[in-house]
């Protein structure tokens, strides 16, 4: 049964429903008041009453025959009815406390019974009935989100009256904490001004025995100064006379720096390059007192000298056979992308052809010659042995002769402690690397101060044209 029909000359429903619903609510009034006896009889002529009016499938339905089946003495049911008729007033008239007179513009199209059905999204084929259980169970919806919303404000008042009493508490804290720094700010400041009156007064004391004993320190520092400037004048006499020897012993020297340096010389070049083989002929011999098993390093002449990784140039050779003018070398090594040609040039910082002074070389630290990635002491006796066997000299400190510092890493690793040594052995182990430590570094020192080249043992193994081993990082 639809509840509102237009365009037809249909009874208005919505008030015979009011009118049946009243009916009913006075003959279950008047059923409380009568015998068991005659209940069922009421019950069939309220029944048929409403037969009248309802449809046989909405008498059929749960709710009417529960209004039925409940009616008893009571006024449980009246009181139930009256409170759904003044329920369904308010949800189709919008809170209205009367009915109006006329029925008609409430059920209309577009009247306030539409309107409320169609503001509840309540389908306009639905029955009275179903649309009031529909009304029920929205109202039912609004009702529960309504004390889940007072619930949430309720934990947010809560919450808010906790976080302002922590607040307060905070507040509270803060202000005591405030009062005890005051406190100790007034305490360090009498404290303060204390110390700095036994300051001015001990001050003051000071400067008078300061006045007083100025009075005997000035004899003393006039023949200071007296002292101090023969001092001066010794000293520059003696820097005249190193600075003499020193420009006499660089007549012997060549520079470090600059084309004619130590490092920038070519001991010869390559004489032409035997094809299908690893042999170069080289423009000096044993006239240049060239020995076998001596090492170069190979150039591009127009990049020069000390070019390349490290310095290495772009490979190495070693000389097989000594003739009085020129010698025959075999190629150890070509850096990738690279070739030997006629024309290149040779050098080892080590070898000097034909001169009359030998290149002079301190030598400290660890090197690496065996390929194996370890640095030791033992290497170092190696890289000396080359220097002695290809014509240099090896020196145990630094002077003015010096030409170059080799260093390889900082010395040590013979000397690591073992397993199982003594705390006496430890001790010794740990002072012996400390003083190889400590003269690794005076050699670096006293090299810039006389300003001897310093070469790390990537550069001078490079250099050399020793290639039986992985560079050294220093």
């Amino acid at each position: 049964m639809a509840v509102a029909r237009t365009g037809r000359n249909s009874p208005p429903y919505v008030l015979i429903l009011f009118v049946v619903l009243w009916v009913i609510s006075t003959a279950l009034a008047v059923v409380f008041y009568i015998k068991l006896g005659k209940r069922l009889e009421s019950s069939t002529t309220t029944a048929s009453q409403l037969a009248k009016f309802v449809s046989p499938t909405e008498m059929n339905n749960n709710t009417i025959q529960n209004m039925l089946s409940n009616a008893t003495a009571s006024d449980t049911v009246v009181g139930m009815l009256n409170h759904r008729v003044h329920e369904l007033e308010a949800a189709i008239l919008g809170q209205a406390k009367a009915m109006p007179t006329a029925v008609g513009p409430i059920v209309a199209q577009g009247g306030p019974v539409s309107a409320a059905l169609q503001s509840a999204k309540i389908s306009p084929g639905t029955s009275l009935l179903d649309a009031i259980k529909q009304l029920y169970a929205q109202a039912a919806a609004a009702q529960k989100a309504q004390k889940v919303a007072e619930a949430g404000l309720q934990q947010a008042t809560t919450s808010l009256d906790t976080a302002k009493q922590t607040f307060k508490d905070d507040v509270s804290t803060i202000a005591q904490k405030l009062d005890r720094a005051h406190q100790q700010i007034q305490s360090l400041t009498q404290q303060l001004t204390t110390a700095q009156d036994a300051l001015s007064k001990q001050a003051a004391d000071f400067n008078g025995k300061i006045t007083a004993q100025q009075q005997h320190s000035v004899a003393d520092l006039r023949t200071q100064v007296v002292q101090n400037q023969q001092l001066a004048q010794e000293l520059a006499a003696r820097d005249n006379i190193i600075s003499t020897l020193r420009g006499q012993i660089a007549v012997y020297k060549a520079p470090s720096q600059g084309p004619n340096a130590l490092l920038s010389q070519a001991a010869g070049k390559v004489l032409s390059v035997s094809p299908g083989t690893k042999d170069v002929f080289l423009n000096i011999g044993s006239n240049d007192k060239v020995p076998v098993g001596l090492t170069f390093a190979v150039y591009n002449p127009e990049l020069g000298v000390g070019s390349g990784k490290h310095g290495g140039g772009k490979g190495s050779v070693v000389v097989t056979q000594v003739g009085k003018y020129a010698s025959v070398a075999r190629i150890t090594s070509v850096e990738p992308g690279q070739a030997i040609f006629a024309g290149d040039l040779i050098s080892n910082p080590v070898f000097r052809a034909n001169q009359p002074r030998k290149f002079h070389f301190v030598i400290y630290g660890d090197f690496n010659v065996n390929g194996n990635g370890i640095p030791t002491a033992d290497g170092r006796l190696e890289v000396a042995r080359l220097i002695k066997q290809w014509g240099g000299v090896v020196d145990k400190n630094i002077s003015t002769q010096t030409d170059f510092l080799v260093l390889g890493t900082p010395p040590g690793s013979s000397t690591l402690p073992i397993q199982g040594a003594t705390s006496t052995q430890t001790s010794a182990i740990t002072e012996a690397r400390a003083a190889e430590q400590k003269k690794y570094d005076q050699l670096i020192s006293q090299a810039r101060t006389l300003s001897v080249p310093i070469l790390n043992a990537n550069r001078f193994l490079a250099m050399i044209g020793y290639n039986n081993t992985q560079l050294i990082q220093h």
